[in-house]
């Protein structure tokens, strides 16, 4: 496990000065997506030796600035479209960002049948309904809802 301080978030404004703690587990059964491994080689990369420094850290040891990392993260993203398959005009690599990142963690994780409250603190929402936006029934999960309902009314029940 990762453990993961962050002195604010989106969802908290900084001058409330109510740090966050969240942390990360290791994941085997896919390597390439795993949280703990890419953090780890972040930290070989950018530590400076400094216990209270930043990972995501500019040149000067400041913070990363949001922009930075969005600007970074979509030439990247740009480069690896061609090896992905992704054709021009089809992927557009303005389109993600760190909170496109955010967004589609929550949605995926809202998908898999998790308690509201366990996402609205993944979220680091102070409601669960704040959370509701990523729970939301597509028009596959909406049309199973009718298979659900018919198996209620199942003679075997």
């Amino acid at each position: 496990m990762v453990y993961l301080f962050f002195p604010s978030t989106k969802a908290r404004d900084s001058h409330t000065d109510n740090p966050w703690w969240t942390c990360v587990g290791l994941n085997d059964q896919n390597p390439s997506c795993c949280a703990v491994r890419l953090l780890r080689l972040r930290f070989l990369l950018d530590y400076s030796g400094d216990p209270d420094g930043w990972i995501f850290a500019q040149a000067s040891g400041a913070p990363l600035l949001r922009t930075t990392f969005n600007d970074t993260l979509r030439a990247r993203l740009q480069r690896a479209a061609p090896r992905l398959g992704l054709l021009p005009g089809v992927f557009t690599a303005a389109a993600f960002s760190g909170k496109s990142f955010r967004s589609g963690g929550l949605s995926a994780l809202g998908s898999t049948n998790i308690a509201d409250h366990r996402l609205a603190d993944a979220a680091d929402h102070r409601s669960v309904d704040t959370s509701r936006g990523y729970t939301s029934d597509d028009t596959v999960d909406q049309a199973g809802n009718s298979s659900r309902v018919a198996q209620l009314f199942s003679p075997q029940r």
